[in-house]
């Protein structure tokens, strides 16, 4: 939608934003057009620290947001596990499109929990801010979740836990403000109910948006 001039038709995913106004303006023809700069709520996290039972359970709970699973985009299929990039830029692409409704956007996937995965992309510009949520539990606990997993138990699922558990501990550490990327905040899921998570998750945009 924002990537096509509405005056000369050229597609262009650069538009030069006006974040005064609120507008994009095409870089061919120099058209400018208002359009709803939302923020967007990442949530991120290694495999079974909770992020799909949590996005589940704010389906339709928020008013004014929309939650997404990113593996609505990623079917293992559409994208190489090499240059997820593309990957990056269709999640916001879609993300862009759905605050043009007056809605906020969160979403969950494992890398968005990884701020320069989305300050780096082309349609970081269209969104007013973008806030960071990375989910996290003790690695006694996300071991025994990924082993009940069918990943797990399958070829290569010693690989897969180790990978797991190791980015779990990189997500929980990891200082992305000395590499001069916005900061996550953190959220600790051992032994939480699913509710008392998903409502920490919901008091967590209800504050920032």
């Amino acid at each position: 939608m924002l990537y096509t001039c509405d005056a000369c038709g050229k597609r262009r995913a650069d538009q030069t934003i006006d974040s005064e106004r609120n507008l994009a303006i095409c870089p061919e023809c120099g058209h400018a057009k208002p359009f709803a700069r939302m923020p967007l709520f990442a949530v991120g996290g290694a495999s079974c620290t909770g992020k799909t039972a949590v996005c589940k359970a704010l389906v339709g709970k928020v008013p004014g947001v929309v939650a997404l699973d990113g593996d609505v985009l990623w079917d293992g299929k559409s994208y190489s596990p090499r240059d997820t990039k593309p990957f990056y830029e269709d999640a916001l692409r879609i993300a862009m499109n759905v605050a043009q409704s007056g809605l906020c956007v969160a979403l969950f996937h494992a890398g968005f929990g990884v701020p320069p995965n989305l300050e780096n992309c082309v349609a970081r510009r269209y969104f007013s801010a973008i806030h960071y949520l990375d989910l996290y539990c003790s690695e006694e606990e996300q071991e025994k979740r990924l082993l009940r997993r069918p990943a797990a138990q399958g070829p290569g699922g010693a690989g897969f836990v180790k990978g797991m558990l190791g980015f779990n501990q990189f997500l929980r550490f990891h200082d992305f403000a000395a590499e001069g990327f916005p900061a996550p905040e953190k959220l600790d899921t051992t032994g939480r109910p699913l509710e008392e998570t998903a409502a920490q998750v919901i008091a967590w945009i209800d504050a920032r948006r």
